[in-house]
């Protein structure tokens, strides 16, 4: 019998400290495992009833778990290339071997199709390395990209993807240099790749907390759309989003990259798709994108 009361006292402490702790971890933002659970099927949900034959990837790091599916599954990059791009250009500033602040001669020559705005400009104009770096970013610009990828060399992009985890990526061509069918190789990347090199940049010790802010302000410059299109400023109004889209024809592929912040708390995500036509692949990316967001405000 004493047995038995001591074992009933010890059962009974356990399940309050549990209970405290469960509640402890939730008034701290931490989301339970049921509301995790949630997220993690709704995602399922969206991509199972995709209609497509095509492939899409998920890879969302939400800090209490990991969503992937078919999150290694390499396709060609597109404009999301560019992320990895701005994180070597971040890092060589940082070092003193880029300077923002230095001019650049944009010629005619340079300019090149596809997104962005520098080619109908009125050439040759000046331009800082710094204004190069956020046109790559927040319309895209193809020229402002090859300009910035060729100063800081594809070897150095390939090798801070490698360094920051990423272990299908690869930068071996300029962007838009020709029709696609005279391009050469393409640039590759998977879902998991693109959310790592942005949770990356920002959590490992290889930049500087003035290189991370850097980074998260020009991510934050690009226009909302796709993981970010469905947000409601009413009900997500507090949460900051930075993101990068890409998207070619040939291959078609529509994908992108994001990062999600509410208070301290920080969800990265990637959705990569490969032979889903834009009307199926843009809605599904913008419900997977509301799902996080409404996850955020629901626990943290």
């Amino acid at each position: 019998m004493k047995f038995i009361r001591r074992f009933g006292l010890v059962a009974f402490t356990f399940v309050m400290v549990a209970g405290l702790f469960t509640f402890t971890s939730m008034e701290n933002g931490q989301a339970d495992t049921d509301s995790f659970s949630g997220l993690k099927k709704e995602v399922q949900r969206i991509v199972e009833e995709a209609d497509t034959d095509g492939t899409i990837g998920v890879f969302i790091d939400t800090g209490e778990g990991i969503i992937n599916m078919n999150e290694k599954e390499v396709m060609s990059s597109a404009s999301v290339i560019k992320v990895p791009i701005l994180a070597e250009a971040i890092r060589q500033a940082e070092r003193g071997d880029l300077i923002w602040e230095d001019e650049v001669l944009v010629q005619e020559s340079d300019a090149v199709g596809g997104s962005g705005v520098i080619r109908d400009m009125d050439l040759p104009v000046h331009m800082t390395v710094r204004e190069l770096a956020e046109l790559m970013m927040t319309v895209s610009d193809n020229t402002a990209t090859n300009m910035i990828a060729e100063r800081v060399g594809f070897d150095q992009v390939n090798w801070t993807c490698i360094e920051l985890g990423c272990e299908d990526t690869v930068m071996q061509n300029s962007i838009y240099t020709s029709m696609p069918q005279d391009r050469g190789p393409h640039n590759y990347t998977n879902a998991k790749d693109m959310a790592t090199v942005v949770s990356g940049v920002i959590n490992e010790d290889i930049f500087s907390s003035e290189g991370k802010e850097e980074f998260l302000r020009i991510m934050r410059e690009v226009p909302d759309g796709r993981l970010t299109g469905y947000k409601d400023p009413e009900i997500h109004g507090d949460i900051q989003t930075g993101r990068k889209g890409g998207s070619t024809a040939s291959p078609r592929v529509l994908h992108d990259v994001a990062v999600f912040t509410l208070g301290d708390k920080e969800i990265y995500a990637a959705v990569l798709t490969h032979n889903v036509v834009p009307n199926t692949a843009t809605p599904t990316i913008s419900e997977i994108g509301k799902e996080i967001m409404d996850y955020m405000v629901e626990n943290y």
